[in-house]
């Protein structure tokens, strides 16, 4: 009898290989210009004061990413248990022009110094995923994420290590297929990168990185007196990047849901 291979093994092996993949149709295509909507008009709401708390004030966009695929590729990854690190949206205005490769937390501290960060050579494991939900309509000016693929297998951080410009495309790199209601996965180690955008509509996305239960989430937390610590050694003057959902919040959230948060609740 021929083997068949699962959807979740099928998609941590083009992780395993490629550092990234893109899991289709994980917000229904009828539902998705609602979401992308409300996503707008809670970034540019008066309430809407930092990135990292999106969650607090946007109920509609919260309840896909508990979706049963993804939640099957991070079972198969890290087992039974898992959570939400941080969640922010990403609108790339006309104009935007294309960033440096770089890594997302937990990795590296050049980038993004707002917290701690495993310095290089990385541990040879998938610590964190980050994903990119398509939001914005697809049309012949909107590009996906840069990703380089393979890149998560050099262990090395393009910020600092001396054989990387990080503004120099790579070898490797690509534009990821833009399909709306679609996701971007990626091993948060991967070399990556907003395109350039010269469409005349903001290009709109919500990122969303998942981690195992064990992976300390403290440096993000503007509660903990050891998120406190590495703030104040970073000289981080700025809001924190990750500050608490109200019960409130919490509790509006899809039951399927709330596990993946209940660490970022504001008890």
């Amino acid at each position: 009898m021929k083997a068949t291979v699962s959807t979740a093994s099928a998609d941590a092996l083009r992780l395993a290989v490629d550092g990234w993949c893109v899991l289709d149709d994980m917000i229904p295509e009828a539902e998705v210009e609602g979401v992308l909507d409300s996503v707008t008009r809670t970034v540019g709401s008066s309430e809407y004061v930092q990135d990292r708390n999106f969650l607090a004030h946007n109920a509609d966009f919260v309840r896909y990413v508990a979706n049963g695929r993804m939640l099957k590729l991070l079972e198969e990854l890290w087992g039974r248990f898992y959570r939400v690190a941080w969640t922010t949206p990403l609108i790339l205005e006309p104009g935007t022009t294309r960033g440096p490769l770089h890594i997302d937390w937990p990795f590296g501290t050049v980038w993004l110094p707002r917290s701690a960060g495993i310095k290089a050579p990385f541990p040879d494991t998938v610590l964190a995923l980050t994903t990119v939900w398509m939001l914005s309509p697809r049309t012949r000016d909107t590009v996906g994420t840069i990703v380089a693929s393979g890149s998560h297998r050099s262990l090395v951080d393009p910020f600092v290590d001396d054989r990387v410009d990080p503004d120099t495309p790579h070898a490797t790199e690509m534009h990821v297929p833009w399909k709306v209601g679609s996701v971007l996965v990626f091993d948060s180690r991967l070399w990556h990168t907003n395109p350039e955008h010269c469409g005349p509509e903001p290009r709109i996305t919500v990122k969303v990185c998942y981690t195992p239960w064990w992976l300390n989430l403290q440096p993000l937390d503007p509660e903990s007196s050891e998120g406190r610590r590495m703030a104040e050694e970073f000289g981080r003057t700025a809001a924190p990047p990750m500050p608490r959902i109200p019960v409130a919040a919490y509790d509006a959230m899809p039951e399927e849901v709330q596990p993946l948060f209940h660490h970022w609740v504001s008890w």
